[in-house]
C-alpha cells in the first residue's frame, strides 16, 4: 500500500495526533519520584506506555508482548506481518497484531517458532529489539568495560554494545545483568533517551537529541537537529529541506516520498525500508532489502548497499551505485554499479556485475541528441522511451513540415484492470491538441484522461502495439514499441464493465460514514474518473469517549477535534456559538442510520479545551437530555463552520450513549450441545429496534465467531435470548456447543455497555487446537474529507460484510498511474482498497444490468490474451450473479460514498416523463422521451402506495408511452410507482385536474306533516353531491351541523342524498326559518338557500329541580338536583337529564358561554373565561361549571336554552371581592432535573397561603414553559436553556401578581480534583483538574471567588496559562473544603489538604500502655512523612535501636499512616520516662511521660 490511511474507532483516539489523547503521569497513583520518573513522564507523555488501572508499575517486568507494543507505538508502525509460523500467538489474544506488526518490522525475531509474548524479556533480549529499531550495531570490545559483559549473548553482543556506544546502556556497579528481566522504568529510561522527541508534538527550531517522525505531515523544514533524525514506519512522506541533523537519518518510512534539498547528514542517510526519493540527495547507505525508487527529476551521488535483494528503480538520476550484497538490482539509467569482491547476483539494468567489476545501466529514456544506442536496440534522435526508438523527420525551416520533438513519454502497461499504452506529456503538450496514430492508425478518439489534465493519458489495448506516432502544433514524434500486433488499440464499446464488485469486511464505523462534498451533498458515487496532482483534503477528524449516564441518566457528551495546526484552529474556533433562537445551529444531532435526518438542528454546547502533554485538543460539551437526545444509543453530531477563507464544511462525529447499568445474561437451562440455549437478560430495555450490533462466541479452542441474527441467535424479547443449535430444525442450525468445556457469549448493543456470560458444556467432542492465523479484518478505514470521526468504544472494532463498489475507469486510472511510478495521495487510496487483500472480486457488470458476471470468470478470461474487452466476453459468459443488496463506492480520493441499496446501486437512472391528459373524464398519457427501453423492462407498476401490482386492464405500454385509464384515477393527487429492470425505481406523481358543474342552485320543498324538506341541484348532473362535503343548518343565528342518517340520535336533524347524486333530503326539520348551506369537495363556492318550515314548535316545561349556587376562586358552580314526586314516589332527575341533553346555549347577563368539549380533560373554566362544562357532583347531583368572565359583583342571570323546552333563568349572585393583598417578594433558585429545572422560591414573608391560592404561572419566553411543582414553594420550568435569565408572574387568587426574575446557572465542571503544592512564600497552589469531561474554558474564566470553610468568599489569584490559584493563610497539615463560585455557574466544591510543613515536629496526640508493658506513642494521621523520617530514640539518655513491633529492647514505627510509635517494655525503665526523638530534617522532640501519661511534649529549637 502506498499510504495507510487514517484508522477510524480501531484505538480510542487514533483519528487524531498521535499523542493528543496520550495519559498523563497525573493520572497514575503510583508514579514515582525517583530515578525513574523522567524516563516514565517521557514514555508515557509520548503515548509509549498507557499503563492499567490507575497504575503505571514501573517496577513491573515488561513482558515481549509489552515490549512489542511499546516499539510500534513509537514507530507508528501498522503493517502486519503472517504469524502462521510461530504456535505461541493466539489470534484472540491482545498482542496479536502488535507481535505480527513488530515482526514485520524486524525488531522481534522469535526463535524454534515461538516469539514468547507473555514471557518477561531479558535486558539483552530487549537492547537487541531496540538496536534492531534503530538500526545499530556495534563493535564487541565495549562489553570488555563490564564484569558480566562475557554472560551477553552472541547474538546480542552488537546490538548491546552498539547501545553502549551510543550511551544510551550505562549498566550499574560495573554490570550490565544482560540476562535479568528488565523493568517497565529501565525500559522506559533507555528508549526516551533513544527517542527523546517525537516530530507530532511540534518541534522548536533546533532539537537536542533524537527526532523520531512517526506520521506524515510534520514541519521538519528549516529544523535542526542534534541527534539523530528518524523517519519512523508510520511516516509515509516527509520534506526534509534544509534540514541539518548531526547524527544520521534513519528512514524506516517515506514510501511516499521523501524529499531532499540542502539536507545536510552528518552521519550520513540511512535506508532501512522502501522508499522513494525526490529532490537531491549526496549519498544514501541501503541496509535493508528495501526498493529505493528515485523519482522523475530526482538525483542521489552515490548509493551504498549493504544489504541483500535491494532495488534501485526510478526515472531520476543516480550517479553511481557501490554493491555490498548479493542480488542488488540497479535500473536507473545511466547508472555506474560497482560490485564488491565474494557478491554475486548484482545487476545493472539487463547486465549482470561480476564481483570486482564495474558496469553502466544502459540509457533507457533522454538518451543523446546524436543517436546512442538505446535498450530497444533502436537509434535515438530525439530521446526514446521505456525500451523503444523515437525518432522523427529532420529539421526543417519548411512550414508545412512536421518538425521533431519530444511531445510525450509512452510506455505499455498492464494491470488488473486493463492493459494500456500510456502517454506522459511534457510541457507544453497537451492529449486534446494531440493526434495519436497507432501502428498507421488514426486513434485518437480512444484517448482517454488519466489525471485531470490530460497529462497522463491512455489508450486501451488488446495487443501489443509497434509504434506510436504523437503530432502536436506541427509537431511530431514516433515512439518504437516492439513487435506489432493487429489491431493493438480497442476502439468499440466497453472495453472494461462499467463497475466492479469487491466483497470484504469493513470496520463498522466506516460502513455507516457519510461523507460530503464542499456543498455539504452527500457523497455517493465518485465525482470524477480522473486523478488531480495536488488533492489537498480537509479533515475534521474527532473522537468521543462513551457517555455512560449516572445514575439519574444524566451526563455531558464530549466531542473532542485537533487544536494544533492553523486550519485545525481556525476551523474550530469558527463554529457559531450556541443561540437559542437559532433555527439551524452549529452543532445538530443526526440519526445515526443510512437516511441521517436531523433530530435537532440546535444543539446547546459549550466549547472548551484541553492539554494532552504538549498537544491541545478542542471540546465540544453537548448536555444529554435536550429535544430527541434523550434515549441512550448512536448517534452522529454534524459539526458545522467554515475555513479561515470562509469555504463551510461540515463534520459527522459519532456518539455513543450508554446506559449507567450493564445488561445482564443468565443462562435458563443447562448447555448442551446440539440443543438451543436460553438467556435470562435483564437491564436491556429498549424500544423497537433490536439494539444488538454483534453477538460473537468464543469455543472452548479460543475460536471467536460472529454469530448471525436469525440464523444463529435471536432476542425474543426485553429479557429473553436465544442461541439456536438445534441441528434437527428446519432451519438447519449450526451446532455452536459441539465441544465440551468453556465458551463466552459476548453482545455489543447500540445504547448499552458491552456484556457477556460464561459458561461451561459437560459433554461434547475434545476441543482442537486453533491454528495460529492474522486477518485483517478491520486495519483498514477511510477517513473523511469532512466528517470522520471516532469513538474510543467497540462501535469501530468489528467488521460489517461489504459490497465494494468500484468504478472500473477509476480503478484503470489508479493502476496507470502506479505502473508509472505517479501515485498522488487520491490513487494511492483508491488502490488501497482494490488491492485490500481481505477482499475479493465477486462480480462485474454494466450500469443496468440486473444479473452480474462472476469476478472469477472474468479474470479468468481477460487472461487469455494481452486483454479481452468485456464486450467480447459477454458474448460467451452468463450473467449468474445476483445484485448485492448494498454496496459503498470507493470515490475518486479514496473515501468511501453513503449505502446504496439494490434499488439504486448499479441501475440506470430513471426517466421522468411528461403527463398530459391528465383532467377528469379522460385517460392519463405518461410520455418517456427516449424511453423505449426504459418502458420495455417494466416488470410492475404500483398505483397510489398500493403493494398490490396495477392489473393490465387499468394500463397499456406502446413505445415510449404508458396510458392510465380514466377508471383508475381520482381527482387530486395520483401517484405511480414504476419498477423497470436495470433502473432506478420511481414514483411518478402528478393531479388528475377535476372539471366542475356549472349553473348550479339549490331548489327547495318542505313538508309540515313529515318534517321533511327535498332540496334537488339544479343543473347537476350528480357530481356535486357526489363530492359532498357538509351541511349547515343555520337558524336565529346559530350553525348546526347536519349528518347522514344514524350518526346522532334519531330525533336530530339528518340528511339522504338520492341514488343519482341530484338532490338529498333533510329529515327531523322542526318549524322555523332556516338557511341551508350545502359543500362539496374541488367546488369554491357551497351553494345557499333559505327556506321556512311553517307550524308551531311546542315546548315542555323545564323540569322541576332544587337549584343552588357557589363560588371559589371566581368560578361559579350551579348545583342542580331533581326533586321528589310525592304522588309517584320518584324524583325528576331523569327527566332533568332528558333536558341537560337537549341544552344548546347558556349565557350570563346576556354574554354567550362556550361548551367544553367532553373529551377535552386538560380545560376548566377559570376566573376569567366564558366556558361552562357539565359534571356530575359528589352527590349524584348535575352541576353546572361557568367561567367567571361575564359576572359582575351583584345578581346575575344565567340563561339556559334547550331543544323544545322553555328557556331556564337561573339567578347567581358574585359577592365584592375583597382588597388585594400585595404580592410577596420572592427570590429564586433554579436546578436542574430529569431534564427539567426545579425552581425554588424563597421569601423573608410567609409563603404557605399565597402557595396555596396560587393559580397560574407564565414565563417571558415563548418556549419555555411553567407549572406548579410538585413541593410547596417550587416551579417546574421546561424547555428552558442554562445560562438564560427568566421572569416568572405568578398570579394568585387574593393577591397581587407577584414577578421573580433569576438565571438558571450553568454546570460547574463534574468531578473537580486540585493538585496542592507550598510555595517559596508560605502561600500554596492549587491546580485543578476534571477527569470527568474535561476542565471547561468558560467556567474557568468565569471563575472569580473562592471561600475557605465558612469563612467570606474572597477573590481568586490565578496562575497565568494554568488552571491553578494561590491561597495564603492555611495551616499546614489541614484538610479544607474549598467552595469555587464561578459567576453564572453553580457552586462546586473542592476538598485539599495542605502538607505538613517541612522541619515542624507534630505533637503526640495520645499516650497509652500496650499489652507487652511497652508505650504506643500517637501523633495521628497526616504524619506520614515525619513518621518515616525517624531516625533514632532514646529513653532516659539511652538510646535504643529500630527493631518490629514483638521486640521488647527496641523502637518500632508500627504504622506511619495512623502516626504510630511503638516502645519496647525494656525501655520504660522507671516511673517517669524522657523519651527524644530524633527525625532526618525535622528538630527532636522530647516527650515527658509519668505513670503512663503525657506530662510534656516539646521540639528543640530549629
Amino acid at each position: 500500500m502506498k499510504k495507510k490511511q487514517t484508522l477510524a474507532l480501531l484505538l480510542a483516539g487514533a483519528m487524531l495526533v498521535p499523542n493528543a489523547f496520550a495519559a498523563s503521569p497525573e493520572d497514575f497513583h503510583d508514579f514515582p519520584t525517583d530515578w525513574s520518573a523522567a524516563g516514565l513522564r517521557s514514555a508515557v507523555q509520548n503515548g509509549l506506555l498507557n499503563g492499567s488501572n490507575g497504575e503505571i508499575d514501573g517496577n513491573g517486568l515488561l513482558t515481549r508482548a509489552q515490549l512489542a507494543a511499546i516499539v510500534n507505538r513509537a514507530f507508528g508502525a501498522d503493517k502486519a506481518a503472517d504469524l502462521s509460523g510461530f504456535t505461541d500467538v493466539r489470534p484472540d489474544a491482545w498482542y496479536h497484531n502488535d507481535m505480527a506488526v513488530s515482526v514485520a518490522m524486524g525488531a522481534f525475531q522469535g526463535a524454534n517458532g515461538k516469539l514468547n509474548p507473555e514471557s518477561p524479556i531479558t535486558r539483552e533480549e530487549a537492547f537487541a529489539v531496540l538496536a534492531r529499531a534503530f538500526g545499530l550495531d556495534g563493535d564487541a570490545s565495549a562489553l570488555s568495560d563490564y564484569t558480566d559483559g562475557g554472560s551477553v549473548s552472541p547474538w546480542a553482543k552488537s546490538a548491546v554494545s552498539a547501545l553502549i556506544d551510543s550511551g544510551f546502556v550505562n549498566g550499574a556497579n560495573g554490570k550490565l545483568n544482560p540476562r535479568s528481566s528488565i523493568t517497565r522504568a529501565e525500559f522506559a529510561k533507555v528508549i526516551s533517551g533513544m527517542a527523546s522527541t517525537f516530530a507530532d508534538n511540534g518541534l522548536s527550531d533546533t532539537v537536542d537529541g533524537n527526532v523520531i517522525v512517526r506520521s506524515s505531515g510534520a514541519s521538519l523544514a528549516g529544523k535542526t537537529i542534534n541527534g539523530d533524525l528518524i523517519l519512523a514506519d508510520g511516516a509515509a512522506q516527509a520534506d526534509l529541506t534544509n534540514v541539518t541533523v548531526t547524527g544520521r537519518i534513519l528512514i524506516r518510512g517515506g514510501a511516499d516520498g521523501v524529499t531532499f534539498g540542502n539536507t545536510s547528514a552528518g552521519r550520513g542517510i540511512i535506508v532501512h525500508s522502501d522508499v522513494s526519493i525526490a529532490g537531491a540527495a549526496d549519498s544514501i547507505t541501503v541496509a535493508g532489502a528495501a526498493a529505493v525508487t528515485v523519482q522523475s527529476g530526482a538525483s542521489v551521488g552515490s548509493i551504498t548497499v549493504n544489504a541483500e535483494n535491494a532495488k534501485i528503480t526510478g526515472a531520476g538520476k543516480v550517479g553511481e551505485v557501490r554493491a555490498n550484497a548479493d542480488n542488488v538490482s540497479v535500473s536507473t539509467s545511466g547508472t555506474r554499479v560497482s560490485a564488491s569482491e565474494d557478491v554475486s547476483g548484482v545487476q545493472a539494468g539487463s547486465k549482470t556485475v561480476a564481483a570486482g567489476k564495474t558496469e553502466t545501466v544502459s540509457q533507457t529514456s533522454g538518451g543523446s541528441s546524436s543517436g546512442g544506442s538505446s535498450s530497444g536496440g533502436g537509434s535515438s534522435s530525439g530521446g526514446s522511451s521505456n525500451g523503444g526508438s523515437s525518432n522523427g523527420g529532420d529539421s526543417s525551416s519548411n512550414n508545412d513540415q512536421n518538425v521533431n520533438a519530444e511531445i510525450a513519454d509512452a510506455k505499455v502497461v498492464t494491470t488488473d484492470a486493463g492493459a494500456y499504452l500510456a502517454l506522459s506529456f511534457k510541457d507544453g503538450f497537451k492529449a486534446d491538441a494531440t493526434t495519436v496514430t497507432v501502428d498507421g492508425a488514426d486513434v485518437t478518439a480512444a484517448v482517454s484522461k488519466v489525471t485531470d489534465d490530460g497529462a497522463v493519458s491512455k489508450l486501451p489495448l488488446t495487443a501489443n502495439p509497434g509504434s506510436v506516432t504523437l503530432t502536436s502544433g506541427g509537431r511530431t514524434q514516433t515512439i518504437s514499441l516492439g513487435t506489432a500486433q493487429a489491431n493493438a488499440v480497442y476502439t468499440g464499446e466497453d472495453y472494461l464493465p462499467d463497475y466492479f464488485i469487491k466483497h470484504g469486511p469493513l470496520a463498522m464505523w466506516d460502513y455507516y460514514l457519510t461523507n460530503y462534498d464542499d456543498a455539504g451533498s452527500v457523497r455517493v458515487l465518485p465525482a470524477k474518473t480522473t486523478f488531480g496532482t495536488s488533492a489537498v483534503r480537509s479533515e475534521h477528524p474527532s473522537y468521543s469517549e462513551p457517555l455512560v449516564l449516572d445514575e439519574k441518566g444524566e451526563g455531558s457528551v464530549v466531542i473532542m477535534f485537533n487544536y494544533n495546526t492553523a486550519e485545525e484552529k481556525a476551523w474550530f474556533d469558527s463554529i457559531a456559538a450556541f443561540n437559542e433562537d437559532n433555527t439551524e445551529g452549529a452543532v445538530q444531532l443526526v440519526a445515526y442510520d443510512q437516511e441521517k435526518n436531523t433530530w435537532n438542528r440546535n444543539l446547546q454546547f459549550t466549547k472548551g479545551f484541553d492539554k494532552h502533554n504538549g498537544s491541545t485538543v478542542a471540546t465540544l460539551t453537548i448536555p444529554f437530555g435536550q429535544s430527541n437526545f434523550r434515549s441512550n444509543g448512536r448517534y452522529f453530531v454534524r459539526v458545522i463552520s467554515a475555513n479561515a477563507q470562509g469555504v463551510k464544511s461540515s463534520a459527522l462525529a459519532s456518539i455513543h450513549v450508554q446506559n449507567h447499568d450493564t445488561p445482564k445474561l443468565r443462562i435458563k437451562e443447562p448447555p448442551t450441545s446440539g440443543k438451543n440455549l436460553h438467556f435470562a437478560v435483564s437491564d436491556l430495555v429498549y424500544g423497537i429496534t433490536d439494539p444488538i450490533e454483534k453477538v460473537t462466541l468464543t469455543d472452548p479452542t479460543g475460536k471467536t465467531t460472529t454469530l448471525e441474527k436469525i440464523t444463529d441467535y435471536y432476542l425474543l424479547s426485553q429479557d429473553l435470548f436465544v442461541l439456536y443449535n438445534d441441528t434437527n430444525a428446519e432451519s438447519g442450525a449450526s451446532d455452536h456447543l459441539k465441544y465440551q468445556g468453556e465458551y463466552t457469549l459476548t453482545i455489543q448493543a447500540n445504547g448499552f455497555k458491552t456484556f457477556s456470560c460464561t459458561f461451561n458444556v459437560k459433554e461434547g467432542a475434545q476441543p482442537a487446537q486453533l491454528k495460529a492465523v492474522t486477518y485483517d479484518a478491520v486495519s483498514r478505514a477511510t477517513g473523511s474529507t469532512s466528517s470522520g470521526s471516532g469513538s474510543s468504544d467497540s462501535s469501530g472494532g468489528y467488521a460489517i460484510s461489504t459490497d465494494f463498489l468500484f468504478d472500473s475507469d477509476l480503478v484503470a486510472n489508479a493502476c496507470v498511474l502506479n505502473k508509472l511510478g505517479r501515485d498522488t495521495a487520491d490513487s494511492a487510496a483508491v488502490l488501497e482498497y482494490w488491492h485490500y487483500s481481505a477482499s475479493t472480486l465477486d462480480s462485474v457488470f454494466n450500469k443496468g444490468d440486473t444479473m452480474y458476471y462472476d469476478g472469477t470468470d472474468y479474470i479468468d478470461a481477460t487472461n487469455k490474451a494481452l486483454w479481452v474487452p468485456f464486450s467480447e466476453f459477454v458474448k460467451t459468459a452468463k450473467a449468474g450473479v445476483y445484485p448485492p443488496h448494498a454496496t459503498k463506492a470507493v470515490l475518486e480520493d479514496g473515501l468511501l460514498g453513503d449505502i446504496q441499496d439494490s434499488a439504486v446501486s448499479g441501475r440506470l437512472d430513471y426517466i421522468v416523463p411528461t403527463v398530459s391528459g391528465n383532467q377528469q373524464g379522460s385517460d392519463a398519457v405518461l410520455t418517456f422521451e427516449n424511453g423505449t427501453d426504459y418502458l420495455g423492462k417494466i416488470s410492475a407498476l404500483y398505483p397510489n402506495g398500493d403493494w398490490r401490482e396495477l392489473d393490465k386492464k387499468y394500463y397499456s405500454i406502446e413505445g415510449n408511452v404508458i396510458t392510465l385509464s380514466k377508471d383508475l384515477l381520482h381527482v387530486g393527487e395520483n401517484a405511480l410507482k414504476i419498477v423497470s429492470n436495470g433502473y432506478k425505481t420511481q414514483t411518478v406523481e402528478f393531479t388528475y385536474g377535476k372539471i366542475n358543474e356549472t349553473g348550479l342552485e339549490l331548489e327547495h320543498s318542505t313538508d309540515e306533516k313529515t318534517g321533511i324538506v327535498a332540496i334537488s341541484v339544479k343543473n347537476s348532473e350528480g357530481d356535486f353531491l357526489s363530492r359532498l362535503k357538509s351541511v349547515t343548518l343555520t337558524s336565529n343565528g346559530k350553525d348546526d351541523a347536519v349528518y347522514a342518517k344514524g350518526v346522532e340520535s334519531s330525533d336530530a336533524v339528518y340528511y339522504v342524498v338520492a341514488e343519482d347524486n341530484k338532490s338529498l333530503t333533510l329529515h327531523n326539520v322542526k318549524p322555523g326559518a332556516y338557511t341551508v348551506k350545502i359543500a362539496a369537495e374541488y367546488y369554491d363556492d357551497a351553494l345557499t338557500a333559505a327556506f321556512t318550515m311553517p307550524g308551531t314548535v311546542e315546548v315542555k316545561a323545564v323540569p322541576e329541580m332544587k337549584v343552588t349556587s357557589s363560588e371559589k376562586d371566581g368560578v361559579f358552580t350551579v348545583s342542580i338536583q331533581g326533586v321528589k314526586d310525592e304522588v309517584n314516589n320518584t324524583t325528576t332527575d331523569k327527566q332533568i337529564g332528558e333536558w341537560k341533553s337537549k341544552v344548546q346555549t347558556i349565557s350570563v347577563r346576556g354574554t354567550q358561554y362556550s361548551k367544553i368539549a367532553d373529551n377535552d380533560y386538560s380545560t376548566h373554566p377559570s376566573k376569567t373565561s366564558t366556558n361552562y362544562e357539565f359534571k356530575i357532583g359528589s352527590y349524584s347531583d348535575t352541576q353546572l361549571v361557568l367561567g367567571g368572565g361575564a359576572f359582575q359583583t351583584g345578581e346575575n342571570i344565567v340563561t339556559i336554552s334547550a331543544d323544545g323546552y322553555e328557556n331556564k333563568e337561573i339567578t347567581v349572585t358574585k359577592q365584592a371581592e375583597p382588597e388585594e393583598q400585595p404580592a410577596p417578594v420572592l427570590s429564586a433558585t433554579a436546578k436542574s432535573s430529569y431534564g427539567y429545572y426545579n425552581v425554588t422560591l424563597t421569601s423573608t414573608d410567609d409563603l404557605s397561603q399565597w402557595w396555596e391560592k396560587v393559580q397560574t404561572i407564565t414565563v417571558d419566553d415563548e418556549t419555555a414553559r411553567a407549572r406548579k411543582g410538585y413541593s410547596t414553594n417550587t416551579v417546574t420550568l421546561s424547555n428552558a436553556v442554562e445560562g438564560n435569565t427568566y421572569t416568572l408572574t405568578i398570579s394568585a387568587t387574593g393577591y397581587k401578581d407577584a414577578t421573580v426574575t433569576f438565571t438558571i446557572k450553568k454546570k460547574a465542571p463534574s468531578s473537580i480534583s486540585a493538585a496542592i503544592a507550598e510555595q517559596d512564600d508560605d502561600s500554596y497552589k492549587i491546580t485543578l483538574s476534571s477527569s470527568y469531561s474535561g476542565l471547561d474554558a468558560n467556567w474557568w474564566k468565569a471563575l472569580s471567588k473562592i471561600k475557605v470553610k465558612d469563612g467570606d468568599a474572597a477573590s481568586v489569584k490565578k496562575v497565568e496559562d494554568e488552571t491553578a490559584f494561590i491561597l495564603s493563610s492555611l495551616t499546614p497539615g489541614t484538610q479544607y473544603e474549598l467552595t469555587l463560585i464561578a459567576d453564572g455557574y453553580n457552586d462546586a466544591t473542592v476538598t485539599v489538604k495542605t502538607p505538613n510543613k517541612a522541619g515542624a515536629a507534630p505533637l503526640p496526640t495520645k499516650i497509652e500502655t500496650n499489652w507487652t508493658g511497652g508505650i504506643d506513642i500517637t501523633f495521628g494521621m497526616g504524619n506520614d512523612a515525619y513518621m518515616n523520617a525517624i531516625t533514632g530514640v532514646s529513653v532516659n539518655g539511652t538510646n535504643y535501636p529500630s527493631g518490629n513491633a514483638f521486640d521488647s529492647s527496641a523502637f518500632c514505627v508500627s504504622n506511619a499512616t495512623d502516626g504510630m510509635l511503638k516502645l519496647g517494655a525494656n525501655l520504660v525503665t522507671s516511673n517517669t520516662n524522657v523519651v527524644v526523638i530524633t527525625a532526618t530534617k525535622y528538630p527532636d522532640l522530647t516527650i515527658t511521660i509519668k505513670d503512663g501519661e503525657l506530662v510534656s511534649a516539646v521540639a528543640s529549637a530549629e
